[in-house]
Formats: C-alpha cells, sequence, structure tokens
C-alpha cells in the first residue's frame, strides 16, 4: 500500500501506546490536564484510523479498476519524464497519481500538471506536497476514477504505472479523447500487440 501508509500505521500503533503509558502515570500531570490531553490524542487516533480505513478501501477498489498505489522511486521518475520529453510550457496527464511526485517533478520543470487519483489520502498528500515544493499553482488533483474522467485533449504527455490487463481498455481512451501525436509513457508494462517507439529500461514510450 505505500510507504505512507506504513508510516501512518506505525504512527497510530505507537500513539495509542503513548496514551496507555500516560493513563498509567497520572502522577505526571494534574488530573484535568492529563484528561485534556488524552482526549486530544485519541481524537487524533480517531481520524488516522479513519484515514486509514478509507485509504485500505480505496486501494481495494483501485486494483479492480487500475492499479494499487506504489511509488515509482525518484530515478524511474526522471526517465518517464525525460523519454517524455516533459519541460516548460509541456501539459502532462498522469493517471493514478499517488504521492504527486510525478506531477510534482514536471511542474519545477516548468509543465503544467494534472493527476487523477482515486484515494481521497493521497489527494491531499500530493496536494499539501505540492504547495510544500512551491509548485501547488502548478499541479492540479483530481479525486476520482478516471475511467469516468475527460481526459483534456491539449495533453502533451500521459504517463502511468498501471496494470497490464487494463491497457487496451486505455489505448482504447486515449485514442477516443486525445489528438493524434500525444506522447504516451508507462512504467513496466507494454501494451499488448504494440510496439513503442522508444524505452529507457522499464520505462516505455508509445505515441497516438
Amino acid at each position: 500500500m505505500g510507504g505512507l501508509y506504513g508510516v501512518l500505521t506505525l504512527w497510530t500503533f505507537q500513539t495509542y501506546q503513548a496514551v496507555i503509558s500516560l493513563r498509567r502515570n497520572n502522577a505526571l500531570f494534574y488530573p484535568h490536564m492529563n484528561t485534556a490531553i488524552t482526549l486530544l490524542i485519541e481524537l487524533l487516533i480517531l481520524f488516522f484510523v479513519l484515514a486509514l480505513l478509507v485509504w485500505a478501501v480505496s486501494e481495494i477498489f483501485a486494483i479492480y479498476h487500475a492499479a494499487p498505489f506504489v511509488a515509482s522511486g525518484k530515478q524511474i521518475t526522471e526517465k518517464m519524464l525525460d523519454l517524455g520529453g516533459v519541460s516548460n510550457g509541456k501539459k502532462i496527464l498522469e493517471l493514478g497519481s499517488g504521492d504527486g511526485e510525478v506531477c510534482i517533478q514536471a511542474a519545477e520543470r516548468g509543465a503544467s500538471a494534472i493527476g487523477i487519483e482515486l484515494n481521497p489520502v493521497l489527494v491531499l498528500f500530493a496536494r499539501f506536497r505540492a504547495r510544500r515544493r512551491g509548485v501547488g499553482k502548478h499541479c492540479v488533483f483530481i479525486r476520482g476514477n478516471f475511467w469516468k474522467q475527460t481526459f483534456p485533449a491539449d495533453t502533451d504527455v500521459v504517463l502511468f504505472y498501471l496494470l497490464p490487463q487494463i491497457l487496451t481498455k486505455l489505448w482504447k481512451k486515449l485514442e477516443r479523447e486525445l489528438r493524434p501525436g500525444t506522447i504516451i509513457i508507462s512504467h513496466a508494462f507494454k501494451f499488448p500487440d504494440r510496439e513503442p517507439e522508444a524505452r529507457d529500461g522499464k520505462v516505455l514510450r508509445y505515441r497516438l
């Protein structure tokens, strides 16, 4: 489910242990202060538990519709952007944008980026990261199922890391909604019955 899921799970468990320890050591605080602090921590734990549940449900749903979130890594992300010719003024679309790293790096190169992601927790996280990196105005993250979205017709480059069984269906949607010449970048998986025009390791480039 990705590194962020593991961090949240570990944080929740450790915080729960801290609450138990706090309750066992009431002498460390005045009673009213102890109650307020433990209540606040319990509310935070509840928030993160709900976030984890939303995450889990979204990831299960994603497995059947596209792919679960797996970060591509810095080297692969750079290869995808390089092979796609992503540079200043380009308009890119990422399907299954996850934590937003691909879109953020594209925006740092001067591109305008749109990411479509099913998981609402990841969408919020990606928006936060984009603002923190100073490219929030150049990245748009949409919470939704990309099968139900109409892709912007002026897109220059489409990037994704999706399961191979959906690629035939995806190619038809890309051809239907995007202009000829649009660059398609796939990490790891080939389109059936189509040869890429270029590749760099596991990164493949196609063109409509």
